[in-house]
């Protein structure tokens, strides 16, 4: 099995230097397990996740001016469902970011999202909307947050008035007032057919997000295209069984997922709608799984996953997928469940979720 968490990077293959971060992202008011969902680098470098609670799951959030001295920030819910937040990506555009979460509805039986903005002196709010608008029980979770100069959008799952699962799309330009992408086609499946995102980025020129096709007959991966958030074209990538997940470099985004052969294989392009192979992972077949974070790198890319129970980090540049070193705390480490990576400069995050907590390290 193979889990990766994909984001851009300008690489090094050094396997020395790397330092617990520890403190911040240690257990707070109380000793359940903290969980690291995403990183994005930036001015500053932000990360969200959770922690559990003897009730449940309650968010979380840190900050960076620089990626190797971080703090905890303040996380203020209103909302009914903010306090069992789990936060799962995060985006920032100038002085603004976004990050969303879900609550699993014991109610409902789904995933309810809400959406959060931080800030300026750094403490997160949830919006103050009503259920509705983020689904309620037509919620189907949330995959991704992304950023572009049309603003942000959230992209999860929807059900239609049709009782059709649909691409769900909401899109904001100031981080606080959403509204939530309606009849817009491309968003929607065809007679027989099940669409879902797995994952979302904000292009130079556009959005994008990539997911999957799911018919009877055949399963293969899509990919969605916005300059606006609001107006949306479709389109395959041809030879991908599945799609996890995409990133945008400064020459374009690069997908991850699974080739028709079943192995964890690229794709990349230059505006989301005309895709071609960017070569496979040195892993073997598997299951993918992926976030992404923005950079100022032109095509270099770097990948973090689990396979056979051990993680493993990967760099491609140019046209050449090759293995990197680990910290030392990871190497030949079992147990671990999710990966996250984030570059920026000369300074990597590399983040790992065990039962236990999350570790982190930078370098």
């Amino acid at each position: 099995m193979v889990l990766l968490v994909l984001t851009v990077a300008c690489t090094t293959s050094a396997g020395q230097g790397w330092r617990d971060l520890g403190g911040p992202f240690s257990p707070t008011g109380g000793p359940g397990a903290v969980s690291l969902a995403a990183v994005v680098a930036g001015r500053p470098w932000l990360a969200v996740g959770s922690q559990a609670t003897g009730s449940g799951e309650r968010p979380r959030a840190w900050s960076s001016l620089d990626g190797r001295e971080w703090r905890s920030d303040p996380v203020l819910p209103t909302t009914l469902d903010g306090p069992s937040d789990c936060l799962v990506a995060v985006a920032q555009l100038g002085g603004l970011a976004v990050a969303a979460g879900q609550y699993a509805s014991a109610k409902e039986g789904n995933f309810r999202p809400t959406v959060w903005w931080r800030d300026p002196t750094g403490a997160w709010h949830d919006v103050d909307a009503p259920r509705e608008l983020f689904g309620g029980e037509r919620a189907g979770g949330v995959v991704g947050v992304a950023a572009s100069p049309a603003g942000f959008i959230v992209v999860g799952g929807w059900t239609d008035a049709d009782n059709q699962p649909d691409v769900g799309v909401w899109r904001s330009v100031d981080a606080r007032a959403w509204s939530r992408v309606d009849g817009e086609a491309a968003l929607s499946p065809s007679r027989g057919e099940v669409v879902v995102a797995t994952g979302a980025t904000g292009a130079p020129a556009a959005f994008v997000v990539v997911g999957d096709s799911l018919s009877a007959t055949a399963n293969h991966g899509v990919a969605w295209s916005s300059r606006d958030g609001l107006h949306w074209s479709r389109s395959a990538v041809d030879g991908a069984a599945v799609l996890h997940g995409v990133t945008s470099t400064r020459a374009g985004v690069v997908a991850v997922g699974l080739d028709e052969s079943g192995a964890a294989a690229t794709w990349r392009s230059v505006d989301g709608r005309y895709w071609s192979p960017a070569g496979r992972l040195p892993s073997g077949p598997g299951t993918a799984s992926l976030t992404g974070s923005a950079s100022d790198a032109e095509w270099e890319v770097l990948v973090g996953g689990i396979v056979a129970g051990h993680p493993r980090l990967w760099t491609y540049s140019p046209d050449h997928w090759r293995p990197l070193a680990l910290p030392s705390g990871l190497t030949g480490a079992s147990g671990t469940t999710k990966v996250v990576v984030a570059r920026a400069g000369t300074t990597t995050i590399v983040g790992a979720d065990r039962a236990s907590g999350a570790v982190v390290w930078v370098k």
